[in-house]
């Protein structure tokens, strides 16, 4: 026999959904390899860091803000604020444009120039994820 006092609560505590741990996850995932930039950019020796087509501060200043925006959202989905899924959709769209265009402005190897083509096709449609997220949503 089981008593239940009128003050507590009775109605059974939902997990969270399957699609929240993924994006939360994700997004955990973006910080970390954003932050994993920045050492990456710290660590360049100073005559490599002359070699490369960009500024390695420019690439550290980047990943510092990729990744803060990546916590401050993660945060939030874990937190379960209003907004945060939406959030995290603008990210990733965000993230794939900003992507796109280093892969545009600064690939110089003639490898990477071949496989340009299939690369921007590839993240157009990776893009295309969260933009139908953002649109089915109403909040475009």
């Amino acid at each position: 026999m089981v008593f239940i006092m009128s003050d507590e609560d009775t109605a059974p505590r939902q997990a969270a959904p399957r699609r929240s741990r993924w994006l939360i996850l994700l997004t955990a995932l973006l910080a970390l390899f954003q932050m994993g930039a920045v050492i990456h950019a710290l660590q360049l020796p100073p005559d490599l860091a002359l070699q490369l087509p960009f500024s390695p501060a420019l690439n550290m200043v980047a990943g510092v803000i990729w990744s803060l925006i990546a916590l401050f959202i993660t945060l939030r989905l874990i937190q379960q604020q209003p907004g945060a899924g939406q959030g995290a959709a603008w990210l990733w769209a965000a993230f794939g444009v900003y992507t796109v265009v280093r892969l545009v402005l600064f690939t110089r190897a003639d490898y990477d120039l071949g496989r340009l083509p299939f690369l921007l096709v590839v993240s157009a449609l990776l893009i295309c994820i969260p933009v139908v997220s953002i649109a089915r949503s109403g909040r475009a």
